[in-house]
């Protein structure tokens, strides 16, 4: 209870090896092929940089889940291992089944505070337990939810081409004009409130193969699409224009700040969907 779990600190090595892997090779990159241009160089610096960020976040946040567990006295933290344990086992999604342990320790955590026993959270049937709360997991099959988690998805997913773009053009290209491919921002509509949900509900359900076959159908319409343009179509303007066009999605800190309020928004309406759950319990 003083330390982290094993399973915590294998995932913290397994970060930490994909990191390293992912410097090693950029750096044996660099030593193999050389950098010919100062746009290659920021690229390459800003890929390093962001794989020792993204450890370091996943670090800090697994530690801090495994803090906040320790806050449990024995006879909660013992219920609160049944209860993970059960969910380890359990037909849910890695995202559901997080969620459904953070609920489980924060109950247990309100029940220590308060007074009140472990069972009285439990009802000393774990099984039944994690029945009730998966059943309360209804609310992420609703409209509101998905349509929330699509724009979530869709707000870092721009970010993240933006930036990746911004780091391939070696920070040559300002930020806010480091544009996309107006044909990738045309692709990027269906696959943020379409593909996406049907993702998550291939996820939830446990069905790899059916995810696999989303994306691989809509990848290959997607190309075959740009090909037939590209070779039948492009001497009409306005094939030419999507094909040709930039458009940065991120133009001001405007932008940036309405994208960061319209994820908190989003991010709030989830948790109220996620605590009304918990309440009919």
């Amino acid at each position: 209870m003083k330390q982290a779990t094993r399973q915590t600190r294998w995932l913290i090595f397994i970060s930490f090896l994909v990191s390293v892997s992912l410097i090693v090779t950029l750096v044996t990159y660099m030593a193999a092929r050389g950098i010919s241009s100062s746009r290659e160089l920021w690229f390459v610096i800003g890929m390093m940089a962001l794989s020792v960020v993204v450890f370091a976040a996943f670090t800090i946040i697994k530690l801090y889940r495994g803090k906040y567990a320790r806050m449990l006295d024995v006879p909660y933290f013992a219920e609160y291992e049944k209860a993970r344990d059960a969910l380890n086992v359990a037909e849910l999604s890695q995202a559901e089944r997080r969620e459904v342990k953070e609920d489980v320790l924060s109950m247990l955590i309100d029940a220590q505070k308060q007074g009140r026993s472990a069972q009285d959270v439990t009802g000393g049937d774990t099984d039944a337990f994690i029945s009730r709360i998966r059943g309360a997991f209804g609310y992420r099959s609703t409209f509101v939810f998905n349509a929330c988690s699509s724009v979530q998805f869709g707000i870092f997913l721009v970010s993240f081409l933006q930036s990746v773009n911004y780091m391939r053009m070696g920070g040559l290209t300002p930020f806010f004009e480091s544009g996309l491919g107006l044909i990738m921002l045309i692709m990027y509509v269906p696959l943020v409130f379409l593909i996406y949900p049907l993702l998550r509900s291939a996820v939830r359900r446990q069905k790899p193969i059916l995810m696999a076959i989303v994306l691989v159908v809509y990848a290959t319409l997607f190309i075959g699409l740009i090909i037939v343009l590209d070779n039948t179509a492009y001497h009409v303007a306005w094939v030419r224009y999507i094909l040709d066009t930039d458009v940065a999605v991120i133009f001001s800190w405007t932008m940036v700040i309405a994208l960061a309020a319209l994820a908190a928004i989003a991010q709030t309406i989830k948790w109220v969907l996620r605590q009304r759950s918990l309440r009919m319990l």
